[in-house]
């Protein structure tokens, strides 16, 4: 827009100055002239960031309003509107461009678009947010008939992928002491009544559904071993029973 409020198209790479709109509810400017030199894409960045977008003329009222901000500089400024026959195919109405020196191809066959890599000498970047949240480049842009063959990207929306829960172990060594004398505790079957007893009282206890209780076999092969009567073993757990009992009663 020139000083006198009229519009000239020019070249999106020129630097001039440039209108935000700011729709904040929180500033007393809703027109607001920044006096820097950029270019069109450049000017449109500056105010996404700082303000709201980079300003759109709806009706003469806006127009005059715009005109006396940048009458005394004497200076044109860039406004939102922009001439670009590409459109996004999910109907976006995103103006960002990056197309690569000397394209797009004014060839009427080339009506696709392509971020070259292999095609160009040069490597291909894509544009994505870094871990420091900041937008990087991508670059080679061209367009190329739609039939030709190529890797394509897709996108959706984000979706969080909860944290895998850590494996945790616990190995407890307990002393099973049957009421039944002849209860075979080498039998399979029996080991399993008890191994069954122990999840059912875990899970009362609040123990997670899918908790895996298991057996650990000596290096024998054997589950349980039977104590020996007066042996040191024995008779050492049978004296810390006895301090536990102890210490309960006091």
């Amino acid at each position: 827009m020139s000083t006198s409020g009229l519009w000239n198209n020019t070249s999106c790479d020129d630097q001039h100055h440039f209108i935000c709109y700011d729709g904040k509810q929180d500033t007393n400017q809703t027109y607001v002239l920044i006096q820097e030199n950029r270019t069109w894409i450049d000017a449109q960045s500056y105010c996404r960031q700082h303000h709201t977008d980079l300003v759109s003329v709806r009706n003469q009222t806006e127009n005059t309003e715009i005109e006396k901000k940048i009458s005394l500089t004497g200076l044109p400024v860039w406004i939102g509107l922009f001439l670009d026959s590409w459109r996004w195919s999910d109907q976006s109405d995103s103006s960002f461009r990056n197309w690569q020196s000397g394209w797009p191809s004014t060839d009427q066959r080339h009506n696709c678009t392509l971020l070259s890599y292999y095609v160009l000498e040069n490597a291909v970047y894509f544009y994505y947010y870094s871990e420091k949240k900041k937008y990087l480049e991508w670059r080679n842009l061209i367009n190329l008939p739609c039939d030709v063959t190529n890797p394509f990207i897709c996108y959706g929306p984000a979706v969080e992928t909860p944290e895998k829960p850590q494996l945790k172990r616990h190995v407890v060594r307990m002393k099973v002491t049957p009421k039944d004398p002849n209860l075979n505790l080498s039998d399979p079957a029996v080991q399993d009544v008890i191994l069954q007893q122990i999840r059912n009282k875990l899970k009362e206890q609040g123990l997670p559904a899918d908790t895996k209780v298991t057996w650990k076999k000596q290096p024998d092969g054997k589950v349980f071993h039977k104590e020996e009567e007066g042996s040191p073993k024995k008779e050492e757990e049978e004296k810390k029973m006895k301090r536990m009992m102890t210490k309960r009663e006091l």
